[in-house]
């Protein structure tokens, strides 16, 4: 599945997650996913994202960092990249004034509309979990996507991907990263040792799910799919009282 995909200078930098997109999934139905929706930069699909109120998306900073505000659309509500739902206009955004384009720490914005969602079976609110709520190493979750299904593939999927991935512990994760970048308490892995399911380009802001609640944001990695190689996702529960603050839910 998605996985931002590093960029190597000199040893190895940290990849750009917009770049991502779920290695090893099958195609899902919208219906399961409702608050999950496709975001578009001039017309041209570029991330994920989920919605968190009738007026508000969450995705990752880096998709929409200096990116011209009127030029981001999201597609709500349906299983097709590019086809079916409807189309909504983004108003504002805000991006975590901590995020880093360097480490990717804090890789949260919100996205907000002046046009309500008209929520239904293919079109609602994700559940987040608390400030603070932890997830066992372990535990699996469900990451979908429309990026890349494959390792140096150049199109998008145009069907919505989901495949699963367990929890990976961050002392675990740190030190098979420990090259590339610091892991922080605002950073939760997922992933198996043995690679081929995975997100990579094009998933990136698209949500990480488990119990019903959406506990991570992709955001980045050192290879879609790679072995011993986990992704990294914005961690909900320690971003939470900021969401909050700034998208009232």
């Amino acid at each position: 599945m998605i996985k931002v995909l590093c960029v190597f200078l000199a040893y190895v930098a940290i990849a750009s997650a917009a770049s991502s997109r779920i290695i090893g999934g099958t195609s899902i139905d919208i219906s399961l996913v409702p608050y999950q929706v496709g975001l578009s930069v001039g017309g041209d699909f570029k991330c994920g994202g989920v919605i968190v109120s009738t007026t508000a998306v969450i995705t990752s900073a880096q998709c929409v960092k200096g990116v011209t505000v009127s030029t981001i659309t999201v597609r709500a509500g349906s299983s097709f990249r590019s086809t079916l739902g409807t189309v909504h206009t983004v108003s504002s955004l805000v991006i975590h004034p901590s995020f880093s384009s360097t480490t990717y720490d804090y890789d949260i914005a919100i996205l907000r509309f002046s046009t309500a969602f008209t929520l239904g079976t293919t079109v609602g609110v994700a559940t987040l979990p608390s400030v603070g709520e932890t997830l066992a190493a372990g535990s699996v979750a469900n990451v979908t996507g429309w990026g890349l299904s494959a390792v140096g593939g150049t199109s998008f999927s145009g069907n919505l991907q989901v495949t699963q991935v367990p929890i990976v512990a961050t002392s675990v994760c740190a030190a098979a990263l420990s090259r590339i970048n610091t892991i922080t308490d605002r950073m939760l892995c997922a992933g198996y040792t043995t690679g081929g399911h995975d997100v990579c380009t094009g998933d990136t802001g698209g949500p990480l799910t488990y119990g019903g609640k959406v506990v991570g944001l992709v955001s980045w990695g050192a290879s879609c799919g790679a072995i011993g190689s986990p992704a990294v996702y914005a961690k909900i529960s320690t971003l939470r009282a900021w969401i909050s603050t700034e998208a009232g839910v």
